[in-house]
């Protein structure tokens, strides 16, 4: 879904709605990490991505300076590691809901095929997913980590239907859900866009 950040103390409400300006680069930084989940990125490849028109130089004391900037921002200095000039969001600092989905399909993945676990899975990767990634951003880096999101969600969705003793009126269900949230999701899946739309919880 669309991009939020909430910390202990609320929702940061004021700092997103300046995201445009250059003030954001911190959570431009956010983004990029949210996009990696909590896995580690060469500091080289972050600072050349947020900053490429600067030299190497540059680039890595604009990063250092907006590490330190997001780290207050988010009021937890552990919530970005910066460890053998690779950088990460801490996931005991840091709870990412896209992380979060890919952690579910994952597990419905592993689970044996048409299992109650796999299907627990499932649902809990749909209950968090609330549409496309990043919707708004169209950097190359975040149309990546959108793509792999719905392809993991679209092929998961068509593994449950096919699977042998599929409860169908369960799978229109999910892919209902997952659709409506979603449209690229059906395309993906190659079926019609579901026409109604569940209600809204």
């Amino acid at each position: 879904g669309r991009f939020e950040v909430v910390t202990e103390s609320g929702p940061l409400r004021q700092p997103l709605r300046a995201a445009q300006k250059a003030s954001s680069k911190p959570l431009d930084l956010l983004r990029f990490l949210a996009a990696h989940g909590h896995d580690a990125v060469p500091v080289d490849v972050a600072a050349a991505t947020l900053w490429a028109g600067d030299g190497r130089e540059g680039r890595q004391k604009a990063f250092d300076i907006t590490v330190a900037r997001l780290r207050r921002l988010l009021g937890h200095d552990a919530a970005v590691a910066v460890n053998d000039r690779r950088v990460r969001l801490d996931q005991r600092s840091v709870w990412v809901d896209a992380q979060a989905v890919g952690d579910r399909l994952a597990e419905s993945e592993a689970a044996g095929a048409g299992s109650a676990e796999a299907g627990s899975a499932l649902e809990a990767a749909l209950a968090l997913y609330r549409g496309p990634f990043i919707a708004d951003a169209r950097e190359g880096w975040a149309v990546v980590a959108r793509e792999r999101l719905q392809t993991r969600l679209a092929a998961a969705l068509l593994h449950a239907m096919r699977r042998p003793g599929a409860e169908a009126a369960q799978c229109r269900e999910w892919t209902l859900r997952a659709t409506s949230a979603d449209p690229r999701v059906a395309e993906l899946m190659a079926v019609p866009q579901p026409l109604v739309a569940p209600p809204v919880a």
